[in-house]
């Protein structure tokens, strides 16, 4: 009796640790098998790999040749766009020269039109001549006896020395050399510098026309006794005949 109840006893407690066991290997497995499921990689795929060493040589020899094409198209584009460039530089510095000289055109244009002419030629010596002191006119200078005919502003004493030694220096039996750097036309002109300077300082006993009158006298004085004899000869006859 006592050995039938170990027997059970013994296999009761076999058949727990059997269950036992069961139990923990299917748990085991359950966990084995969550930890295998996992994401697949995403950057590998048999579409873009060869299947064979051949054709993995031949893909590449023809990824090479593409990518050489590819690089003798990029260069003809890149040198058809610098050849455009270029033909615009040119197209761009010759638009710029023209437009250059039309501007310069224009100027000169504007220039020839508006500004003032050059004072030279003909009318700078019309002015020169308008400038000149004038010749002393029959009335004023007596050529045949080389007397002048003092205007009456000047007949005030204080005039009278300067006026006697232009006289003697004018008188036709006075023997004096004319002309520029003589004697005469040095002295002359002293002394008509000198009665201008008084007849200017007379502001309140002439008129503006009797200064301007006398003034232009005096310089008439200078500019005769500047004139060589023999061309003032000359004139003389000229004159004599008109």
């Amino acid at each position: 009796m006592k050995t039938v109840l170990n027997r059970s006893i013994l296999a009761q407690a076999a058949a727990f640790a059997f269950t036992t066991y069961s139990l923990f290997c299917i748990s085991s497995s359950a966990a084995n098998a969550q930890t295998a499921i996992a994401a697949p990689i995403q950057n590998w795929s048999y579409v873009r790999h060869s299947s064979t060493a051949t054709e993995g040589a031949l893909r590449g020899q023809a990824e090479v040749i593409s990518a050489y094409g590819t690089y003798r198209y990029l260069d003809s584009l890149a040198v058809i766009n610098q050849q455009e460039a270029y033909r615009r530089a040119i197209e761009n510095r010759h638009a710029q020269i023209v437009r250059y000289f039309e501007q310069r055109a224009i100027v000169f244009e504007y220039r020839e039109k508006y500004w003032p002419k050059a004072f030279v030629g003909e009318p700078r010596r019309q002015a020169i001549e308008r400038a000149k002191p004038k010749k002393l006119t029959a009335r004023q200078f007596d050529v045949q006896t080389g007397k002048l005919n003092w205007p009456y502003e000047l007949k005030d004493a204080k005039y009278k020395d300067a006026k006697d030694t232009i006289d003697r220096y004018f008188a036709r039996d006075s023997g004096q050399e004319r002309g520029m750097g003589t004697e005469c036309e040095v002295e002359v002109t002293r002394l008509c510098l000198a009665m201008k300077k008084l007849v200017c300082d007379r502001s309140n006993d002439l008129t503006s026309n009797q200064k301007i009158y006398t003034v232009d006298f005096l310089d008439s004085v200078i500019r005769e006794c500047s004139t060589p004899l023999m061309t003032a000869l000359v004139r003389d006859e000229e004159m004599g005949a008109e």
